[in-house]
């Protein structure tokens, strides 16, 4: 996940993940949609943590925008932007 973007995502530049996850070797190929839906600042049962090592992800900020993608092998990956609103995720327009 990348952000937080002021508003108008992508011109803020080539941004390092603010929160990464990696499936474990062995669960490397298996369907994503098993673990939908991810939640942020829970790591699901076959994922290791990447980015922050160690540390709880930043709190997500109020009327910050903010790209979730999944990337998946041999296949296209797919993301949304979203941005908090009254402390919860709206789909950016």
């Amino acid at each position: 996940m990348f952000g937080p973007y002021e508003g108008d995502y992508g011109k803020d530049g080539n941004q390092l993940p603010l929160w990464e996850l990696v499936p474990k070797p062995e669960e490397q190929g298996i369907d994503v949609n098993r673990y939908s839906p991810f939640t942020y600042g829970q790591i699901p049962v076959g994922y290791r943590q990447n980015k922050p090592k160690d540390n709880q992800p930043p709190k997500l900020l109020e009327g910050k925008e903010y790209h979730f993608y999944v990337h998946v092998n041999s296949a296209n990956g797919s993301g949304i932007c979203f941005r908090i609103q009254d402390q919860k995720a709206v789909k950016c327009r």
